[in-house]
């Protein structure tokens, strides 16, 4: 029988938590910690003993729980620190510099990842597919615009969930383009990426390293099915439930792709999580071209696991349970904490 665990399950707030009597209602009720739920079930269904322990801005806190009872693993569901998603990489880097296992990317690749001009430049390096793009990080002028492709799609360069991206998003000159520009770093203040776009099918490809076979396991794709809306995933569309059924806004497993092209997109996925260090599990984002071509557009280290969601239910489509795909994240998570303290 498997070794049962103390496991942290870390998640964040966006706001301070209410400690009176009956705050654990913030997390067993409602929507909003849906996700971090399935994947406690699913872990204490294994035997695990599982704390959750949201995170806001006291550090502090979580510095005590891991330092004074040393979890064995910390199941990272984490994704800023004070409502700022620009710290999500910080708070793993502090668990990496106490020698705590987590779940899920390393700091390093988090950062990575989260640009996403870094990120196109390292898999092109390795032979990948990408947009042509170019990086707007303060004011207006910027000669790449004079070889931009168009139309192009204005993004905010490190924010994810589809964030920033709006109907607008998609320009058709330079003239439109530098006006979004400037819109987006009015709101957000970062840099911005225009790159090539590309109106064909958008692909989401879910990989997961299980312990015991020697492959990256690369799961069955999926694929955003846009019906009357957009053919790219706006903020609304992503996020506003009733906006998506007026639409019929879904994904689901992929239409019919070419063995050629199936191939091709198993072989971008092992380059592509190599190349970016990720590690335990990831997910990319994909464009396939009117030839077929498959077209990087981002990674995302730790997308959602929800049961149900497009992660789970293409491993699913893998034959991988759900609860079988939660413990081979974390007997990962635990395999390469070894393999690191076996370096050092």
């Amino acid at each position: 029988m498997a070794t049962k665990l103390d496991i942290v399950l870390l998640y964040d707030l966006g706001c301070e938590p209410d400690n009176r009597p009956g705050h654990e209602r913030w997390f067993m009720t409602g929507d909003i910690f849906r996700d971090e739920r399935h994947v406690m079930k699913a872990l204490r269904r294994r035997g695990h003993r599982v704390e959750p322990f949201g995170l806001f801005d006291r550090l502090d806190l979580l510095l005590e729980r891991v330092t004074k009872r040393p979890p064995d693993v910390v199941f990272n569901m984490c994704e800023a620190f004070s409502s700022q998603r620009r710290h999500e990489a910080d708070v793993m880097a502090v668990l990496e510099m106490l020698g705590i296992p987590h779940t899920g990317a390393s700091a390093e690749s988090l950062n990575i990842c989260k640009d996403k001009a870094l990120s196109k430049k390292i898999v092109s390096y390795h032979g990948v597919p990408v947009p042509k793009f170019t990086v707007v990080k303060t004011g207006l002028k910027n000669p790449g615009l004079d070889t931009m492709r168009w139309p192009a799609i204005c993004k905010p360069i490190d924010r994810d969930s589809s964030e920033g991206i709006s109907m607008s998003s998609v320009v058709r000159d330079a003239g439109s383009c530098l006006k979004m520009i400037e819109r987006l770093q009015r709101r957000f203040g970062s840099g911005i990426i225009v790159e090539e776009y590309i109106d064909g099918r958008e692909i989401y490809l879910g990989m997961i390293e299980i312990p015991g076979r020697k492959n990256l396991v690369v799961l069955p794709p999926r694929e955003l099915f846009t019906g009357s809306g957009p053919r790219f995933v706006t903020w609304r569309a992503k996020w506003d439930k009733a906006y998506r059924e007026r639409h019929g806004i879904d994904s689901g497993r992929a239409r019919k792709i070419a063995p050629s092209t199936t191939r091709r997109l198993t072989e971008i996925a092992r380059e592509s999580f190599g190349a970016l260090g990720l590690s335990g599990y990831a997910r990319l984002d994909l464009r396939l071209r009117g030839n077929g071509e498959a077209v990087f557009i981002e990674a995302n280290p730790n997308p959602s696991i929800r049961r149900g969601d497009d992660f789970a239910a293409a491993a699913g489509a893998a034959g991988i349970e759900y609860d079988d795909l939660i413990e081979a994240i974390v007997r990962t998570a635990l395999n390469r904490n070894a393999r690191v303290r076996d370096v050092a």
